[in-house]
Order: structure tokens, then sequence, then C-alpha cells
């Protein structure tokens, strides 16, 4: 018995602690004014809904203020974001808050 407590406890943890969340692709286009872009995409969102990472882009993303250098990081509301590319006038971010992650791909 003292030997099968440590397996079935080690078997009890192994089976509450989840897998990650496999990232969802996002493809609709929103369009804002001033901050980020007129044109933002949410590319994908992981531990959240498309639906939500868009409404945080659609409301935060006015008041985005952002460097255009890769590796800059920036704040959209409550998510910390970090720039992952930049083309003329194609960029990316990486945005999360604390286990919700989204990308987006923001220009004109």
């Amino acid at each position: 018995m003292r030997r099968l407590l440590p397996v079935l406890a080690l078997i009890v943890f192994l089976a509450a602690t989840a897998p990650p969340a496999a990232a969802k692709t996002c493809n609709q286009s929103i369009h804002i004014r001033d901050g980020l872009a007129s044109v933002a995409t949410v590319l994908s969102a992981r531990n959240m809904k498309c639906r939500s990472a868009r409404k945080v882009v659609r409301r935060d993303g006015p008041d985005a203020e952002f460097e255009d250098r890769v590796g800059s990081l920036f704040r959209m509301g409550r998510f910390r974001c970090r720039v992952t590319f930049v083309r003329e006038e194609s960029r990316r971010a990486r945005c999360r808050r604390g286990e919700r992650v989204f990308r987006v791909d923001y220009g004109s």
C-alpha cells in the first residue's frame, strides 16, 4: 500500500494538468481609426476566442502607442504586446495577458 500511494498521486497529478490549448486560426479584418493602423487582422488566438481578440484590438487598438522595430513592447489595454515583424507598412505583434495570447497583423 505504501508503494501504491505515490504512484496514485502521480497519476492524479498528471491527469489534472491539461495540455496547452492549440492556437485557433482567425482571419477577419477590423477597420479602426488612429492607433495601430487603418486595418488590423487577428491572425490567431490561444486560450481565448477570435472574437474576444478582435474586441481587444477594436477597443484598445486606437490608443496603442508602438515603435516600428522588432522586439519593441507596447500595451493594448491589459495585454502586453511585442512587435515580431516590421516591413514597410506591414507589422505583426504577439499580445499576451496571462495565458491568453493572440497575434495581430496591422498596417495600412
